[in-house]
């Protein structure tokens, strides 16, 4: 399903909007303990959001409206999931060889998983369920050159029991991993026509085995 050139327009303002406001919650909230730092809190927080939506429409204009689409609506869906850690999200452009008709995308998740209660199966079905599968889910179409995505989405693993409390502990060693998947543009047509949800392009999308977050 193509969208019209209005819409598009529209969702490539609302991941600027988007990103913009995430910056300035986080930073009034970091700042909300010092009110005499406000004034100059307040303009670098302008600055940022100057700067990130110039990132933005850059990042648009190269990879297609709907990769900034993405790239916000990742970010959002990394909070509501319950990040215990840094989230973060970065659209890296084009996917390495042999998979150069997949545009890649980076999900640092925030979310922490205990190795002795998990697998990797179960950690990537979390992941999938709270963070992509929503995101993926609202989009009306995939703008997006290329037209197919690699999605590398990363997560923690900490031994619960070893901390204090036995509950995940953001301030703690936490060791990165992710998993890759790669969704040929066959199957986001086929999403966004609704022949098919998220859910089901998990078990028909090539995944890469769990391996150490990529620090690039």
């Amino acid at each position: 399903m193509q969208a019209s050139l209005g819409s598009r327009r529209r969702r490539v303002l609302l991941g600027s909007v988007l990103a913009a406001a995430l910056i300035a919650v986080v930073a009034a909230s970091a700042w909300a303990s010092d009110p005499a730092a406000a004034g100059s809190a307040a303009e670098h927080t302008r600055e940022q959001a100057q700067s990130l939506a110039l990132q933005l429409q850059e990042t648009a204009e190269k990879y297609g409206p709907d990769s900034v689409a993405l790239q916000a609506s990742f970010l959002v869906e990394t909070m509501r999931a319950g990040a215990s850690t840094a989230s973060e999200v970065g659209v890296d452009g084009i996917a390495a060889p042999p998979h150069q008709e997949l545009l890649r995308i980076r999900v640092l998740t925030g979310l922490l998983f205990d190795p002795t209660t998990s697998t990797p199966a179960s950690r990537l079905a979390e992941v999938w369920g709270s963070v992509v599968a929503p995101a993926i889910g609202k989009m009306e179409g995939f703008d997006i050159r290329p037209a197919g995505l690699e999605l590398v989405l990363g997560y923690g693993l900490q031994v619960f029991d070893e901390n204090a409390n036995g509950r995940p502990d953001p301030a703690g060693d936490v060791e990165l991993r992710s998993r890759v998947v790669r969704i040929p543009v066959a199957l986001l047509t086929r999403l966004a026509t609704d022949e098919i949800d998220p859910s089901q392009i998990l078990a028909r999308a090539p995944i890469v085995d769990e391996g150490a977050w990529p620090s690039q």
